[in-house]
């Protein structure tokens, strides 16, 4: 848990300190058309991984990403509704966003001598964020930090074989509900 606390102050602390160079950003945070690409980073259940969107309004979007890395392996899709209003946070137009999806989670499958293990589970997730620009990195380039409420019963599932009887066992896998992220994004458009 002490591990956790500090990754998210250090990321947290690094993404302030970023937000807070100021280069005169004067240009409106406009989304309608814009596709992107990036790498989002999660930090209580340990994983990262590529993210792909469109924005099809200025208001609406979809996304998809995969997660890996670490304990859990995840795939999604997601409808993101980003306000209309901009928020000034460190001198640059910053927007809230939430949205709701679905993803698929998956953990290691082991299988040793007449035991096996399968973790797995999906469902829902909702989850509330801000987005802004991030143009000291590069004009095209956007920072994200959200958090993630997941509705997904993710359990281990054990078969195990005694004296020719098959039996079967569940148990929560350590999936957390709640989640911190935070993702950067290069706009194409």
């Amino acid at each position: 848990m002490r591990r956790i606390l500090i990754l998210v102050l250090a990321t947290t602390v690094w993404f302030i300190s970023l937000s807070m160079v100021n280069v005169g950003y004067a240009e409106e945070l406009t989304m309608k058309g814009r596709a992107g690409a990036g790498l989002q980073v999660n930090f209580l259940n340990f994983g990262m991984g590529p993210n792909v969107e469109y924005w099809a309004t200025e208001n609406i979007g979809i996304s998809g990403g995969i997660g890996a890395i670490a304990d859990f392996t995840s795939y999604g899709v997601r409808g993101n509704y980003l306000f209309s209003k901009d928020l000034t946070i460190y001198e640059y137009p910053t927007r809230p966003y939430l949205g709701v999806g679905f993803a698929s989670i998956t953990g290691q499958e082991y299988s040793y001598g007449g035991v096996t293990s399968e973790t797995k589970g999906s469902g829902m997730e909702v989850y509330a964020g801000l987005l802004q620009p991030a143009p000291y990195i590069h004009k095209s380039v956007y920072l994200r930090a959200e958090f993630v409420y997941s509705m997904i019963d993710v359990t281990t599932t054990i078969d195990y074989t005694v004296l020719g009887s098959t039996y079967s066992m569940d148990y929560d896998a350590g999936y957390s509900a709640f989640s911190i992220g935070w993702g950067i994004v290069y706009y194409f458009k």
